[in-house]
């Protein structure tokens, strides 16, 4: 066939894309959020007052230390660690709420690591990777693929493994790029928080549809291949585009979303979760992304802020879940691309550390927990963000998904993430 000659309309219509039909499958959706900048998650877990540990931590922080009276306190007596209470930082209520009613997990000084390492040899053993750098530490994070060995993100392998075993995918962004979902099988929807718009959407402007469909009508068989492949992307783009729209704009809200850049973001995903019958899909995975945590002064009132709406967005879309009966079908995964330095420095900030404590959370997540080892001796256990078993990817695609996951021997298993 040839590729680059003349695109040959036969003035006959283009066949219309199939309208998708509702999936047969139970539905589960995967919500991966960003915290741009490397998140201080060591002023969001922090030792308890109660225990001897907290004094260690205040002598590290030094002025950027949280007060007795800031802390959240949670009960930590089943996780083996070196305090039975620890506190949560004052701004994050739901988040507390969330681990005393066992649907959130906190994952303790978790970070990017090519292969186990001791404090002795972990500058040889990470020649693959750049610690500490924004960029490097961002597609580590979005990819698990230290190697490079594999294609697209994390969540857009395990989209590619769903479609080859039969499921209907969705990768859904409602903040532009979205590297951790990129796949080969499944192509990024992007979304505005703020709305979503249809194709022509000026009112007053004639509609330009037809026009557009008749200037892609059906070709020749020997008409150009490459215009031929444009014309039908064309029209499953309109299709999906007028679908969507509609779907979305009738999807209801039953709860208040706060209107910031989460509380946005969150309110999207909720009605995106909504349409899932009528995108006839049964796996979808979301990127969520908030910019701004990297502190390197002035870390006390920033972070609180966007703690504080992180709290926001997270209640509200918890009680969206509830009362749509789609909690259980969700969970949320809290990254950054790295940790903020023990020791506070003379901005009254923290600077670009390794290891972090993250959050899942979900209503099938085995909550009310911390894994990981919180640092007392500055442990270099790992673990997997999320396990892609919950969500219907085979064993045999797991070294696909996770390409270095046979490194490590003390990877956890989805009865360690999940209730059942």
């Amino acid at each position: 066939f040839h590729s680059t000659n003349v695109f040959q309309n036969t003035g006959n219509p283009r066949p219309e894309p199939e309208t998708p039909e509702p999936s047969p499958n139970p539905y589960k959706a995967i919500v991966f959020l960003n915290l741009n900048g490397g998140m201080d998650g060591f002023n969001m877990l922090v030792p308890h007052n109660d225990c001897d540990m907290y004094q260690k931590y205040r002598d590290a922080r030094g002025s950027i230390a949280l007060e007795p009276n800031q802390l959240l306190e949670i009960d930590a007596t089943t996780s083996n660690l070196v305090c039975e209470k620890f506190g949560i930082h004052y701004k994050l209520p739901s988040v507390r709420d969330r681990f005393a009613e066992k649907d959130l997990a906190f994952i303790a000084n978790m970070g990017i690591l090519q292969e186990p390492v001791s404090k002795e040899n972990w500058r040889q053993l990470h020649d693959k990777t750049a610690l500490f750098a924004h960029n490097t530490q961002t597609e580590e994070t979005a990819t698990l693929d230290i190697f490079g060995e594999m294609q697209g993100g994390v969540g857009g392998r395990i989209l590619d493994a769903l479609t080859k075993g039969g499921y209907k995918t969705g990768a859904i962004s409602v903040s532009g790029s979205a590297p951790p979902i990129v796949s080969k099988s499944t192509p990024l929807l992007v979304v505005n928080p703020s709305g979503y718009e249809k194709f022509n959407q000026v009112p007053w402007a004639p509609d330009i549809v037809e026009a557009v469909k008749a200037g892609n009508s059906a070709t020749t068989v020997g008409s150009s291949f490459y215009g031929d492949i444009w014309s039908n992307l064309l029209y499953q783009s309109l299709s999906e585009n007028s679908l969507l729209y509609d779907k979305y704009k009738d999807a209801p809200l039953n709860v208040s979303f706060n209107n910031d850049h989460l509380g946005r973001q969150f309110a999207a995903v909720s009605k995106l979760i909504k349409t899932k019958d009528g995108r006839g899909k049964d796996r979808d995975i979301f990127f969520v992304e908030r910019s701004g945590f990297d502190h390197h002064t002035a870390i006390d009132d920033d972070l609180s802020s966007l703690f504080d709406e992180l709290d926001g967005a997270l209640s509200a879309f918890q009680s969206e879940m509830i009362h749509s009966d789609l909690w259980d079908d969700v969970t949320v995964v809290l990254v950054s691309e790295f940790a903020r330095t023990l020791m506070g420095n003379s901005g009254d900030g923290s600077d670009h550390a390794w290891g972090g404590n993250y959050w899942v959370t979900g209503g099938k997540v085995d909550g009310g927990k911390i894994l990981g080892s919180y640092p007392d001796n500055l442990s270099n256990e790992g673990a997997l963000v999320f396990r892609p078993d919950w969500f219907g990817v085979d064993e045999s695609e797991m070294d696909f998904v996770l390409p270095n996951r046979n490194v490590f021997s003390n990877l956890w298993t989805a009865g360690d993430l999940y209730k059942d």
